[in-house]
């Protein structure tokens, strides 16, 4: 058996703040506790249970910050537990942030000394960091509720995002920046754990199971007649992670079809070197002796297509006409084999531009899935193309006369990049289904909520944005342009509000150098 291990919290009783007592957080760290031990063969002993209820006061695991530094740092060093294939971390209860650092708030905690008597999260993190090969998952079914000064604190999850991803940690929030976290009489429970428990249930990848948690849980709370918003959601440090099991021995037929899925697709793209990784993928989870040997054999099918691809094929035989000696010539063959292409489909794109702007840095960006930093060299490459640098921003004529190569070979590689989830063509297909918009009326709106540009009709901020094609709406990027520049600049301009002039604008540009190129 895996030598795998889990700490999971649930604090109900806070000894000196009776205010914040909670009802259901025991019960979710032990329901996440038993799912771990039933159906993801975590043995008994490996999963550390502390529960934070007035009875238990006394015991040895009893979430104090105290108790669970030493469980932390001590009972679970590697020296003492060996090698670890998975270590997860569940907490259930008050979370908060003060000066930028976030805090898990423990049974003991006192408001007034919260750096004293709170866990931080990214000592929970070194902590578990100290197993270096080890898969880890971190778990946060945290109200995050502000205690003491409402000037001082800030909702939990900016720095454990940041510092997670650094050191390689898939984190699992129950609620998105600045939401809380709800408990539901109706199931005895956090709506959050109970939807995670289902959820692990059939899905096991994250890519599969956000969407889920956010489905089932709002289907918990409608059910429970409460109006709120809580969007779980799952950061893993690299888009591969996204993909990846967090509990291979309770894979499921889901997460196997899905990987089937993406391993067929890849293949039918010619993108063999990610159809082989699905495919190995497949062999080392699949629970299903027939789906292992049927993906072993799409493996030598794959290396047969590739072999065939760089193997040059044999010269033609040389021909000799049957002539008198004197006049014997031979005949050389009439074509040299072809040099094997890229298996990389983005880098057959043709990198034109009509300014002869090198557009190299922005392909290698999204080639590698920096999807942020190619967000804003497009801006960059946008600007220059316009001759527009030194103003920062791009006006309506800019937009009108944006040069039609360029404009191809950006949307082009932002397509191709992200399989069709990003680029201004999608961008220009949602605005046209929307009605195609010129002022901030409800089909603006409604363009804004499919491109995940704004929530419930409220314009987000540029850093509540996804900015992943595993997570983001369909069209949410390229955005640097329309959030941070055309929007506020065109607003201002000719729209009044938060609009639709630069896709306007943009889309009719598109059209235009549709019709030229034809």
């Amino acid at each position: 058996m895996a030598n795998n291990w889990a700490i999971v919290v649930g604090v109900n009783h806070y000894e000196h703040h009776p205010e914040r007592k909670l009802r259901y957080a025991v019960q979710d760290a032990e329901r996440l506790g038993d799912f771990l031990c039933q159906s993801a063969q975590f043995e008994s002993a490996h999963v550390i249970r502390c529960l934070g209820e007035e009875t238990r006061r006394g015991e040895q695991n009893y979430p104090s910050c105290s108790n669970l530094i030493r469980i932390l740092n001590r009972d679970l060093k590697p020296s003492n537990i060996g090698q670890v294939q998975r270590l997860w971390f569940f907490f259930s209860g008050h979370g908060i942030s003060r000066n930028g650092r976030d805090f898990l708030v423990p049974s003991d905690c006192l408001a007034e000394d919260l750096e004293r008597f709170s866990l931080p999260v990214d000592e929970v993190i070194a902590a578990m960091r100290l197993h270096q090969t080890a898969e880890i998952v971190l778990i946060l079914d945290a109200c995050r509720e502000k205690i003491g000064s409402k000037g001082k604190d800030t909702p939990i999850g900016a720095q454990t995002v940041e510092v997670a991803k650094e050191r390689g940690v898939t984190t699992i929030f129950s609620c998105s920046y600045g939401q809380l976290s709800y408990e539901l009489e109706s199931l005895g429970q956090g709506a959050f754990t109970h939807a995670l428990v289902e959820g692990l249930g059939q899905f096991t990848l994250p890519f599969q199971l956000e969407p889920f948690l956010v489905r089932r849980v709002n289907e918990l709370h409608r059910a429970a007649q409460k109006s709120v918003q809580q969007t779980p959601k799952i950061q893993t440090d690299s888009t591969a992670k996204a993909f990846q099991s967090l509990l291979p021995d309770c894979v499921t037929d889901s997460d196997v079809t899905f990987l089937i899925e993406q391993a067929k697709d890849a293949e039918l793209e010619e993108e063999f070197d990610e159809a082989k990784r699905w495919l190995r993928q497949i062999i080392e989870v699949a629970p299903v002796a027939s789906q292992r040997r049927a993906a072993l054999k799409a493996q030598d099918r794959i290396d047969r297509k590739i072999a065939g691809q760089t193997t040059p094929p044999m010269p033609a035989p040389t021909v000799v006409p049957i002539v008198e000696p004197q006049q014997r010539v031979e005949v050389k063959p009439k074509s040299t084999p072809p040099e094997p292409q890229s298996q990389n489909s983005i880098d057959r794109i043709p990198l034109e531009s009509e300014k002869k702007i090198d557009y190299r840095k922005l392909r290698d960006l999204l080639k590698a899935g920096k999807w942020e930093a190619a967000d804003k060299e497009t801006l960059e490459v946008m600007l220059q193309a316009s001759n527009r640098k030194s103003q920062g921003w791009l006006d309506t004529d800019s937009l009108k006369n944006f040069p039609c190569k360029d404009l191809r070979t950006i949307d082009q590689l932002w397509v191709k990049a992200s399989n069709g989830h990003f680029g201004f063509s999608v961008q220009k297909k949602i605005w046209e289904e929307c009605g195609s918009p010129m002022n901030y009326s409800n089909e603006y709106k409604n363009f804004g909520d499919r491109v995940g540009w704004c929530r419930d009709s409220n314009w987000l901020n540029y850093s509540d944005l996804k900015k992943n094609p595993l997570h983001s709406p369909a069209g949410e990027l390229p955005c640097e342009l329309a959030v941070d520049i055309g929007v506020l600049r065109l607003c201002m301009e000719y729209l009044r509000g938060c609009g639709g002039g630069w896709i306007h604008f943009l889309a009719q540009r598109l059209a235009n150098c549709s019709t030229q190129q034809s």
